[in-house]
């Protein structure tokens, strides 16, 4: 569909600042990846490290290591919102680690996990 005689591209591929990757899982199911990956665009894999520990993998890869992940969400193996925090690690142009840890900063595995992935494609 064009807009003022314009042709959009493709967004994924093209359009600066747009998201390349994202996914919402249950980091404490177990199982197959469609027994607790919510829904995701651009990530095919998920391997459970152990608790609070996934590696996240992409469909189509990223051009480099040097993208940027924003990762959150919670956990109702707590009583208080304080202090859960994420962290990414291990960044490579197909996979990238998700940590989650409880607010007394031990690995912990989250009921609600999210990441969301901004850098170029290959």
């Amino acid at each position: 569909m064009a807009y003022l005689g314009i042709t959009p591209a493709p967004i994924a591929e093209n359009y600066e600042g747009l998201s390349r990757a994202w996914i919402n899982f249950d980091a404490e199911a177990t199982g197959a990846v469609a027994d607790y990956d919510r829904d995701s665009f651009n990530i095919s894999v998920t391997v459970d490290n152990g608790t609070g520990n996934h590696t996240l993998g992409f469909v189509s890869n990223m051009e480099n290591a040097n993208y940027c992940v924003v990762s959150g969400g919670h956990t109702t193996n707590t009583i208080s919102f304080a202090a859960q925090h994420t962290q990414v690690a291990g960044l490579t142009t197909s996979t990238f680690r998700n940590l989650c840890n409880n607010s007394s900063g031990n690995a912990n595995d989250w009921t609600l996990s999210t990441a969301v992935v901004h850098g170029d494609l290959a």
